[in-house]
């Protein structure tokens, strides 16, 4: 039995070798914050008029395509998270800094690249009230956009939209997840660059569309083929911060671009090698926005900035997720 709340709930994970076939183990056991997958069966109706009927019918129409989507918001932790930034961006490196010194220390770096036969399998366990945590088991899981936020105060976040393949009621539920023991990612550990220059900010989101085509279906199956990219990923930023001086400003006005860093930092590691998000973007155009008078108050301003290809091989986006998991 568990508490017949969201207090008893879990999310178990696992890679699929093959798209929209369960994943042969459920071997990442994540916490999390909120969940909204749910499943849309669009039904198939009926056009044809019947004398004296202005209803359907009830013997005309039938399931038709099967769809699934929703956001997952995690927390960011030190442990754990590798794979998702893997599924994120498209592929992903794992090396040591310094094996020798510090063997502990393993960094993954995730860029983007093609998300072709990446997807997961997630299982949620949903709780009743009679206290029964019943499985839903989703396949064919792709990230369809992701956002990373900070801000004062509070835990970083990660909230990644997903789209699925089918949804499924009759697995058993994963017994007993085992959690991993790891350190939270606050935003008060989290630090600013533009232009390689310290920037203050009060809080700050990172949002990726992957541009992905989720309606691939065809005749002889309601459920969709594995969604693939076929419109370019869209990234942008938003800084909320005071009104430091007319440098932003400059940039929208000149259409000159800059380098940003945002980086999630916690405890030390082994050396000066702490645990850590980092988020690169080589070169970003200033989009918005100009400082405005409301009041009395110390004038805000908020940054809206959009990540572009400079044609290196990290552009225009990579993730550093430095960790001691030896692997993503």
């Amino acid at each position: 039995m568990s508490y017949p709340s969201g207090i008893g709930a879990q999310l178990v994970m696992g890679v699929e070798t093959t798209y929209g076939t369960r994943a042969t183990s459920l071997d990442r056991v994540l916490e999390f914050v909120s969940e909204s997958l749910r499943m849309t069966i669009r039904p198939v109706e009926s056009k044809a008029l019947q004398a004296g009927k202005r209803s359907l019918r009830s013997d005309r129409w039938a399931l038709g395509q099967r769809d699934v989507s929703g956001t997952i918001v995690h927390e960011l932790q030190s442990k754990g998270l590798g794979v998702l930034f893997e599924h994120m961006l498209g592929d992903i490196a794992t090396s040591q800094p310094n094996a020798g010194e510090h063997p502990t220390v393993f960094e993954h770096k995730a860029i983007q690249a093609d998300p072709a036969g990446l997807a997961m399998s997630i299982q949620v366990g949903r709780p009743d009230i009679d206290g029964t945590c019943n499985p839903f088991d989703y396949y064919g899981a792709k990230i369809a956009s992701w956002r990373i936020s900070g801000k004062v105060g509070e835990v970083g976040l990660l909230e990644i939209t997903w789209n699925a393949q089918d949804e499924d009621t009759e697995q058993d539920l994963e017994a007993d997840p085992t959690y991993l023991t790891t350190e939270l990612l606050i935003a008060s550990g989290a630090g600013v660059t533009i232009a390689s220059v310290d920037y203050p900010v009060e809080s700050f989101a990172v949002q990726y569309d992957c541009g992905l085509n989720t309606n691939r279906y065809v005749v002889g199956t309601n459920l969709k083929r594995e969604p693939i990219a076929d419109k370019p990923a869209v990234i942008t930023l938003q800084l909320d911060g005071e009104y430091l001086s007319n440098t932003a400003y400059a940039r929208l006005a000149s259409g000159s671009m800059a380098a940003v860093a945002l980086n999630f930092e916690g405890s030390v590691i082994s050396g000066t090698y702490k645990n850590a998000v980092e988020l690169t973007f080589p070169k970003c155009r200033t989009d918005g926005d100009t400082p405005v008078v409301g009041g009395s108050g110390v004038l805000p301003l908020s940054l809206k900035m959009s990540a572009l290809d400079d044609g290196t091989a990290t552009a225009p986006i990579q993730i550093l997720y430095r960790t001691t998991d030896s692997t993503p």
